[in-house]
């Protein structure tokens, strides 16, 4: 197709063959940005020949950013204007999940460190999103850890990571999680320190978090 890949940012290809062109990658959204009506018709019809795509449009929404087209140009921002929800009935409701969370229910635990950034200034969205919790544990109100009787107690431990899944800060989040038995008996789930730069990086930190709860 013509472009290359940019030297100082690996999400993002150039082309200079006619009218400038840029494509922006960012897992599997891609934003495509040119002067040219002709060109971008090119280029969609292009990538349809090669990827199973779907045009969204003009772009309103990329990655957590509201984009609006200006006259002079295009203004992004990240304001959150929705509806502020009473921060007491979120923050005791996020205290039941999480005492649930940290004793049977360890299948909520990555949900509800989400919803655990939001406990000081939080929306009707997020409140949405503790609802969503609730049900789903209605829905699964048997569910439990069960302790089988084993000849020999082996002590399983996993590891595992995302990259890059926090939108505001970019940060990753370990997992790990240790059984005996078959069932768990250790668990966390908690952002990462610092900025992973490649999804190998965020697993080894994830590891490393594995490796000393194991010792």
């Amino acid at each position: 197709m013509g472009f290359v890949q940019s030297n100082s940012d690996s999400c993002l290809y150039i082309s200079f063959t006619g009218e400038p062109f840029i494509i922006d990658v960012y897992e599997d959204d891609i934003l495509l940005a040119g002067r040219s009506t002709q060109r971008m018709t090119e280029v969609k019809d292009e990538l349809r020949t090669q990827f199973n795509v779907k045009d969204m449009g003009q772009v309103e929404y990329f990655i957590g950013v509201k984009v609006q087209d200006l006259d002079k140009g295009m203004l992004s921002k990240a304001t959150d204007e929705s509806t502020l929800f009473d921060s007491e009935k979120y923050q005791s409701a996020f205290g039941k999940l999480l005492f649930l969370a940290s004793r049977t229910r360890p299948d909520i635990a990555f949900a509800v460190g989400n919803v655990a950034k939001y406990t000081s200034n939080p929306t009707e969205q997020h409140w949405k999103a503790v609802k969503h919790i609730f049900r789903y544990l209605a829905g699964t109100i048997n569910y439990g850890l069960l302790y089988a009787r084993e000849e020999s107690l082996k002590c399983l431990g996993y590891s595992d990571s995302d990259w890059t899944g926090d939108l505001d800060k970019r940060k990753s989040t370990s997992e790990y999680g240790f059984l005996v038995g078959g069932a768990l008996v250790s668990l966390r789930s908690c952002k990462q320190t610092c900025v992973a730069l490649s999804t190998s990086e965020a697993e080894y930190m994830a590891l490393s978090s594995t490796a000393q709860e194991a010792v």
